[in-house]
C-alpha cells in the first residue's frame, strides 16, 4: 500500500505491535490515497481551544479567591462558597460522557458551541443571583457552567492528535492544558483586583459590625467580577462560531489514520484496562487533590494571618509557575517520548518535598524566625514549587493514558482522567460543609501529602506502554510533511 507525501512515496508497513488485549481486534489502517499533512490553520485551532480553556478555568475559579468578600458582602458561609465549584465538578462528572457522545456523533465543533452557550447562560444567571443576593439561583446557574467545562477539560489530547504531528503532540497537549491552569491562576488576580479591597480575617469574623456602605461597595466589586465572566463567555461563542472545524482534511500522523474504537467499546476497554486504572488513580491521588487545594489557599493561610490579597498573589504566582512547568515538561517529554513515567515519578518526588515543608509551616511544626526569614517570600517559593511539580505532570499523565489505552479515542481517555479528578475535587469541597473540617483545615494539606506518597508507590506498578507511538515512530523520519 502506498501513500504520497510531498512528492515522496511512503510504504505503509503492516502494524504488528500489540495494544493490551485488543491487538487481535484492532481495525486495520486503511489510508487509500490519504496524505499526511499539516495545516497552518492548526495554530488558530490551538489558540481558540486555549482561549476557551482559559475562560472556562477562570470561571471555575471565580468564587474561591474572593471567598472573604462574598462571606462579608452577601452573608454566605465558607461552605456555601466552596460548594459552588463542587457543584460544577459534580455536574461535569454527570454530563461529561453525554457531551462526549455528542462529540462522537457530530464532531468537536458542535460540542464546543453547545458548551460555550451553556457557560454563557450560567454566568448570566450568576449576575442576576448576586444582584438579588439569592444563593440558590447562583447554585442552579453553576449547573450550566459545569456542563460548559466538559470539552475544554477533556479534549486536549484529542485536539493534539487530530491536528498536530507526532513531534508536536505532547507539547500541544501541554499548551492546551496550560489554558486550564492559566485561567485558574488568573482567577487569583482578577477577582481580588476588581474588588480592590483587602479583607482581613478580622473583618470576616466581625461582618455584622461593618457599615452598609462598606458592604455595598464590596458587593459592587463582586458584580463586576461576574460581568467579566459574562463578556469572556460571549467572546468564546463568537470565536468558535467564526472558525473551528471538526478536523483537518488530511490527518497529521499515521496513528490518526486508524479508526478508533467505537464509543461504548472504548468505555468497556478503559474500565477493564488495569494499567489505565493504576495511572488514573495515581494522577488523582496527587493532582486530583492538589486541584481543589490551591483555590482554597486563602482559607489554608488564615492560620498564618495571611490576608486574602497576599493569598491571591501567592495563588497567582503558583499558578503561573505551574502553567509554565506544564509546557516545559511536555516539551521535555516530546524529546524523551519513552520516558514519560520516569519523568512523572521524578517530578512528584519534588512535589512531595515541597508539601512536607508546607505542612510543617502551616501547622506550626516549623517556626521561622522573622528576623532571619521573610515568611511570605518563603511561602511564595514553596507554593510555586508545589505548583510546578503537580501541574507539570498533568500533560504527561494525559499522554501516558492515551498510549496505554490506544486505540481508544483520546477524548474519551482525557474525559475519564478529568472526571476522576473532579470526583476527587467534589468530595474535597463537600467535606468543607462539615463545620469541624471547615474550621480545622490542617487535614487539607495532610491529605495532599498522603495522596502524593501513595501516588508515587502506585506509579512503580505502571508499565511503560507506547502502542500509539510505536505506530507513529515506524519510519517517522522518512515522512516529509506538507504545510498548508
Amino acid at each position: 500500500m502506498k501513500e504520497s507525501v510531498d512528492g515522496e512515496k511512503l510504504e505503509l508497513v503492516e502494524q504488528t505491535s500489540k495494544c493490551g488485549d485488543l491487538s487481535d481486534s484492532r481495525p486495520a489502517i486503511d489510508t487509500g490515497n490519504t496524505e499526511i499533512k499539516l495545516y497552518k490553520r492548526r495554530w488558530w485551532i490551538l489558540f481558540v481551544f486555549f482561549f476557551v480553556s482559559v475562560v472556562d478555568s477562570l470561571r471555575w475559579n471565580t468564587w474561591a479567591p474572593i471567598v472573604d468578600a462574598v462571606v462579608v458582602a452577601l452573608d454566605w458561609t465558607d461552605g456555601q462558597v466552596v460548594a459552588l465549584p463542587a457543584i460544577a465538578n459534580a455536574i461535569l462528572v454527570v454530563f461529561s460522557f453525554p457531551i462526549l457522545y455528542i462529540l462522537e456523533l457530530y464532531g468537536i465543533r458542535q460540542a464546543l458551541i453547545i458548551t460555550c452557550l451553556l457557560s454563557t447562560l450560567g454566568t448570566a444567571g450568576w449576575v442576576v443571583g448576586v444582584y438579588i443576593e439569592t444563593y440558590w439561583l447562583v447554585a442552579i446557574s453553576t449547573v450550566f457552567t459545569g456542563v460548559g467545562s466538559c470539552i475544554p477539560l477533556g479534549a486536549p489530547s484529542f485536539l493534539s492528535a487530530t491536528w498536530f504531528s507526532v513531534k508536536e503532540r505532547i507539547t500541544v497537549t501541554g499548551v492546551s492544558l496550560l489554558g486550564t491552569f492559566l485561567g485558574a491562576t488568573l482567577g487569583f488576580l482578577i477577582g481580588p483586583s476588581i474588588i480592590g479591597m483587602r479583607i482581613a480575617a478580622e473583618v470576616v469574623e466581625n461582618r455584622d459590625n461593618q457599615t452598609a456602605e462598606y458592604l455595598q461597595e464590596i458587593k459592587l466589586g463582586i458584580e463586576k467580577v461576574i460581568y467579566v465572566d459574562v463578556v469572556l463567555a460571549l467572546t468564546c461563542v463568537v470565536i468558535v462560531l467564526a472558525y473551528f472545524p471538526n478536523k483537518p482534511p488530511s490527518p497529521p500522523s499515521r496513528s490518526q489514520m486508524q479508526e478508533r474504537l467505537e464509543y461504548f467499546q472504548g468505555i468497556k476497554h478503559l474500565f477493564t484496562n488495569s494499567q489505565f486504572w493504576l495511572l488514573m488513580v495515581a494522577m488523582n491521588l496527587s493532582y486530583g487533590i492538589y486541584n481543589p487545594w490551591l483555590p482554597l489557599i486563602s482559607i489554608n493561610l488564615r492560620s498564618l494571618n495571611i490576608d486574602q490579597y497576599v493569598a491571591g498573589w501567592i495563588g497567582l504566582s503558583s499558578g503561573l509557575a505551574g502553567a509554565c512547568s506544564a509546557v516545559a515538561a511536555s516539551y521535555l517529554a516530546d524529546h524523551l517520548k519513552r520516558r514519560i513515567r520516569v519523568i512523572i515519578i521524578i517530578v512528584l518526588c519534588v512535589s512531595l518535598i515541597s508539601v512536607i515543608s508546607l505542612s510543617c509551616i502551616l501547622q506550626g511544626a516549623l517556626v521561622l524566625p522573622h528576623q532571619h526569614f521573610n515568611a511570605p517570600a518563603l511561602l511564595f517559593v514553596l507554593f510555586g514549587l508545589a505548583a510546578m511539580s503537580f501541574v507539570g505532570v498533568v500533560p504527561l499523565f494525559f499522554e501516558a493514558g492515551c498510549e496505554i489505552a490506544y486505540p481508544v479515542n483520546e477524548v474519551l481517555v482525557g474525559t475519564c482522567l478529568q472526571v476522576a479528578s473532579f470526583i476527587v475535587s467534589g468530595i474535597y469541597f463537600l467535606l468543607l460543609l462539615n463545620q469541624f473540617l471547615a474550621s480545622y483545615t490542617a487535614w487539607m494539606t495532610w491529605t495532599l501529602l498522603a495522596g502524593t506518597t501513595v501516588s508515587l508507590f502506585i506509579l512503580y506498578f505502571v508499565k511503560d506502554q507506547y502502542s500509539r507511538l510505536d505506530l507513529d515512530d515506524d519510519n517517522v523520519s522518512q515522512i516529509q510533511y506538507n504545510h498548508y
